[in-house]
């Protein structure tokens, strides 16, 4: 359903194009900016408790905290501070958060499968696909390992990192944290001023540049759209969030398998099936007024004219002339001495 109320004009367009991209500048700023302080933070910690009782160098200090837990760890901070910052926005702006970016609550009535298992088995099931077919396309084409090794060197903190950080930074923060900067602020700024299909691939583009390789380019932004279908069906942030959780998940733990088994194939196929079954099962209980109000544009709001002509033609008759307060002061009494 098209749930825009008029047309937008090309400011409106232009402007939801700025805000976007200010969105996205903001959440890649805050990673580069926690990520330098965490460094920083954790060097003079190390150098101020090793110089007094050993020597000092880099090799030490990468040694003591390694490269990827840092990472890590920033990414931790600056997912938890994106979505800080973006209810502190709302507060400012006085908006309903959840509103604004569609973070109600999941229909209860559907069942539990239909609105969790949905979107966790199809995350599931696509990464397991994105998995598989690199495997193919690399053993294919093996001139595109020079391609590959930049992912993997990108990848390679998660696999190298403590695996508890790696499952909090990668499984719980970055979907939470990633669908509310694209799905909750960029998605629902650009449909309200773009139609649907301008607005999936706009944001397809934007998540696709935010993680940075060329092998990201190939199957992120189809994530992104498949993430933002959900979003429109479910009219709640939290079914990106639960595919986002998924497709990491099952990401994050193929990390540590170098062969991918054949029986892959038929888990993720009934995987698959299973989360298109339960995703028709689902039905949505927020309401088309409410979903509305996310992915409209605000309505415009005109001050009450009043006629002065028709006053003048038309005055008002006595009934609604505004009658005087009545005196309710009590008569003042004579007395004896007062004069005639």
């Amino acid at each position: 359903m098209n749930t825009r109320k008029r047309k937008a004009t090309f400011s409106q367009k232009l402007g939801a194009i700025g805000i976007a991209f200010g969105y996205l500048a903001l959440f890649v700023g805050l990673q580069v900016i926690v990520e330098l302080i965490v460094g920083i933070v954790w060097g003079l910690y190390y150098s101020f408790s090793v110089l007094p009782y050993g020597d000092f160098s880099a090799e030490t200090l990468a040694e003591s905290m390694p490269l990827s837990d840092l990472t890590l760890i920033s990414l931790i901070i600056s997912n938890v501070l994106a979505l800080f910052f973006g209810i502190i926005l709302m507060e400012l702006r006085k908006k309903p958060f959840e509103n604004e970016v569609g973070w109600h609550k999941l229909n209860k009535e559907s069942g539990l499968l239909a609105h969790i298992a949905a979107p966790v088995s199809i995350g599931f099931a696509l990464s397991i696909l994105v998995t598989m077919g690199f495997a193919i396309l690399f053993s294919l084409f093996p001139s595109l390992n020079e391609v590959f090794e930049t992912y993997t060197e990108k990848t390679s903190v998660f696999e190298e990192g403590n695996s508890i950080l790696t499952f909090l930074a990668t499984v719980i923060a970055a979907p939470v944290a990633e669908e509310l900067i694209f799905r909750g602020f960029i998605y629902t700024r650009l449909r309200r001023a773009f139609s649907y299909v301008p607005s999936l691939l706009i944001t397809a583009l934007l998540f696709g540049l935010v993680h940075g390789t060329l092998v990201h380019m190939l199957y992120v932004p189809l994530l992104s759209i498949i993430l933002c279908i959900f979003y429109d069906r479910y009219r709640t942030l939290w079914a990106p969030i639960l595919l986002h959780f998924g497709f990491n998940l099952a990401g994050s733990t193929m990390m540590y398998y170098t062969d991918i088994p054949f029986w892959f194939v038929g888990i993720c196929a009934a995987l698959t099936a299973f989360g298109i079954i339960m995703l028709c099962a689902y039905r949505p209980h927020v309401t088309d007024e409410t979903w509305s109000i996310t992915m409209s544009l605000p309505q415009k709001k005109t001050a009450p004219q009043y006629d002065y002509a028709a006053s003048c033609i038309y005055p008002p008759t006595n009934e609604e002339m505004p009658m005087p307060e009545a005196q309710n002061e009590a008569p003042m009494e004579r007395t004896e001495g007062d004069g005639v």
